[in-house]
């Protein structure tokens, strides 16, 4: 699972002008869940009711949504830049859950324990900085995102599902 309890640096609204100012949006064809928490954040956190794209012909339009390991290239480009889940959990003191990893009923037990176990091998490989991470991809990777599913993480997609334009 990917989540984080406050600002995360790689899923940004990034413009040109202040988003009292914004009128359009490019969303982000890399992520559904973005592109929607973008959306219930516009209506119940900013209170705006923004027009929203796919396509550009503009390298970086004047306002979008970026998110991944691209923000960190683009973002000073932009003159504002507002954290969707700093602003998720502005909105409903909760944390973000971005993706949940999970397994059909049918797979086989072993092979979810050797998922997880890798996954842990992992996560040790970057706290021990064997994984030859730089500096900010390691804390990132330990201190932007949480990945044990918990009371406030499950309340906190309860409530996104509610809130889900269209649903």
């Amino acid at each position: 699972m990917h989540w984080c309890g406050g600002e995360v640096g790689t899923v940004v609204l990034l413009s040109q002008v202040p988003i009292e100012n914004i009128r359009r949006v490019r969303l982000d064809d890399q992520s559904r869940t973005s592109n929607l928490l973008l959306q219930i954040l516009a209506k119940h956190h900013w209170n705006k009711e923004w027009s929203y794209y796919f396509e550009s012909i503009d390298a970086l339009p004047e306002s979008c949504l970026m998110i991944g390991d691209k923000v960190f290239e683009h973002k000073s480009k932009y003159a504002y830049a507002y954290d969707l889940a700093g602003a998720w959990r502005s909105l409903t003191d909760l944390p973000m859950v971005f993706a949940l990893w999970i397994a059909r009923p049918d797979i086989p037990q072993s092979i979810i324990d050797g998922i997880d176990t890798s996954f842990e091998m992992g996560m040790e490989s970057v706290k021990n900085n064997t994984a030859r991470l730089k500096d900010w991809e390691r804390d990132y990777l330990l201190n932007s995102i949480s990945y044990p599913l918990d009371e406030a993480k499950m309340e906190a997609l309860k409530l996104f599902q509610t809130l889900v334009p269209g649903l």
